[in-house]
Formats: C-alpha cells, structure tokens, sequence
C-alpha cells in the first residue's frame, strides 16, 4: 500500500485504508472516497492538489488529505 499523494497521474487505484479522524473521513466522503472505492488519478503535480476522478466525477483534492487516504494500484 501506498499513501495516494504519492501515485503519479495515469494510474488507477483501490482506497484500501483511510487514515486520520472523523474530519479526514467526512472530507473524503464528499468526495466520494471511502474503502473499496475505484480512483483515476488523472494529475498528480509536485507542488498543489491532485486530479482525481471518482465515480465519473473529476475531484480535486489536497495533499495533505491524501496523504491520509492508502491505496493499490490496479
């Protein structure tokens, strides 16, 4: 498993395990990120928030957030 933020763009991966509180998971949920949810990871940058798309739906998300947020790549 790795942390998302650390998957360049281009691959696809499972949420396995998310990390941190009650805030992390509500911030990630409206997202529509939880365990055994399908990510593309369409732009992951050095510096700013990733591209993802979940469910169809492109979603920007912090680094730090995704830090919290342990995938596998497909």
């Amino acid at each position: 498993m790795k942390p998302l933020n650390e998957i360049e763009g281009g691959k696809k991966v499972i949420v396995a395990e998310i990390l941190g509180g009650k805030g992390a998971r509500e911030r990630l949920s409206s997202h529509g990120i939880s365990v055994g949810t399908i990510v593309d990871v369409k732009r992951n940058p050095s510096e700013g928030p990733l591209l993802l798309e979940v469910h169809g739906n492109e979603e920007e998300l912090g680094r730090g957030v995704a830090s919290k947020v342990q995938v596998e790549v497909l």
